[in-house]
């Protein structure tokens, strides 16, 4: 495995499916730490892929997430609200370390088919699955919290 792109830059995986959620997590990452390495894919399968070959400083996760990236001419592939539950069992499947950061624009997330406000969401889910989970932060495109969150959890 490879450790990182740069071992003197901080190195993040950000897996988003939603372009212009992606375009704004990553102007923060850039902001925070511009010299960072951002690797950037929009389903679990790419995720995964990545995290098979690559250690990473930081990764930055949506919850809701395709199985797999859209294919030019292809169908279009279906958004499934656990995908980020299958990235962050292969977290814990390979016992890594990487610090997870999940950014979601919905107020719950389900566990086990049970749904978890925000708040608690982060507890709930460090009981069922062994990641380096640093928080769950709710991302609202009129809101500076999320942003600010994200900032104080990068340095």
């Amino acid at each position: 495995m490879k450790s990182s792109f740069n071992r003197d830059r901080k190195n993040i995986l950000l897996v988003e499916d939603d372009q212009f959620k992606q375009e704004m997590i990553e102007k923060v990452l850039v902001n925070a730490l511009p010299e960072a390495d951002i690797c950037k894919v929009s389903s679990v399968r790419q995720a995964v892929a990545e995290l098979r070959t690559t250690s990473f400083d930081y990764v930055i996760l949506d919850m809701s997430l395709p199985s797999r990236p859209v294919r030019p001419g292809g169908a279009q592939p279906i958004s499934m609200p656990a995908g980020g539950i299958e990235v962050l069992l292969e977290l814990a499947y390979d016992s890594r370390s990487d610090r997870v950061v999940i950014i979601t624009q919905y107020p719950e997330i389900e566990l086990n088919g049970t749904a978890f406000e925000l708040p608690v969401a982060k507890t709930e889910i460090e009981k069922i699955i062994t990641v380096n989970l640093l928080d769950v932060l709710y991302f609202e495109v009129s809101s500076e919290m999320w942003k600010e969150n994200l900032k104080r959890l990068l340095r």
